[in-house]
């Protein structure tokens, strides 16, 4: 039991590091002795999500990545923030991405919130289901496929968590006891804990039979 509790604490505190308060928080600067009071505004918007078999047939790149470095924000043609990061393992490559490295969007940046999220930082580790963004000049630039749907936050060795939108085809590899008292925990988004090596090799078997 208290290895089951140790184990929920550690994915809440991983989960928990980056969070903003709410969308009330508030961005403190200070300019030759004035002080700016910013706030953070948030943008609600319903997603177009994908069952996890269909969710790897239309990605085309699916990689574990950590977080280099935040590269720059945008805000037209909405609030978006580009990332760098290093891949650490490629799960599909159907883009023609030659390097380890690559850039990827999220949704949101310093002014801006998107449905709540958690803005990435440097360091973290996610398996991302990806499509190239054709639109932006930078080479390699992806988006994420479902924006927070499509993002798996690497907890540990063991755990992995899917940030929002319970998908039962993840239901044989699911800790559901720690899913359910993690979304307690937290009073937001259905995250759904899996594990980490058997979500792995789903993906790979799901990309063998097709």
């Amino acid at each position: 039991m208290k290895k089951q509790y140790l184990i929920l604490s550690m994915i809440a505190i991983s989960l928990m590091l980056t969070a903003c308060n709410d969308t009330h928080n508030l961005e403190i600067k200070e300019a030759e002795n004035n002080v700016t009071i910013k706030p953070v505004g948030d943008i609600s918007a319903k997603l177009q999500t994908y069952p996890f078999e269909e969710a790897i047939k239309v990605s085309e790149l699916i990689a574990e990545i950590k977080i280099i470095e935040k590269v720059q924000e945008l805000n037209e043609p909405s609030p978006k923030t580009i990332f760098k990061a290093t891949m650490t393992e490629v799960l599909k490559n159907d883009s023609g991405l030659p390097t380890d490295s690559l850039h990827f969007m999220q949704q949101g940046n310093s002014d801006w919130t998107f449905n709540d999220n958690e803005m990435f930082q440097q360091g973290e580790k996610y398996i991302l289901f990806l499509k190239h963004a054709k639109e932006i000049q930078e080479e390699h630039t992806y988006w994420i496929l479902g924006e927070e749907t499509g993002m798996y936050k690497i907890i540990n060795d063991r755990y992995i968590a899917k940030l929002s939108e319970r998908d039962e085809a993840l239901a044989d590899i699911e800790d559901i006891k720690l899913s359910d008292e993690l979304k307690k925990s937290k009073n937001s988004k259905e995250i759904q804990v899996l594990q980490t090596e058997e979500f792995r090799e789903k993906i790979k078997k799901s990309l063998m039979r097709n």
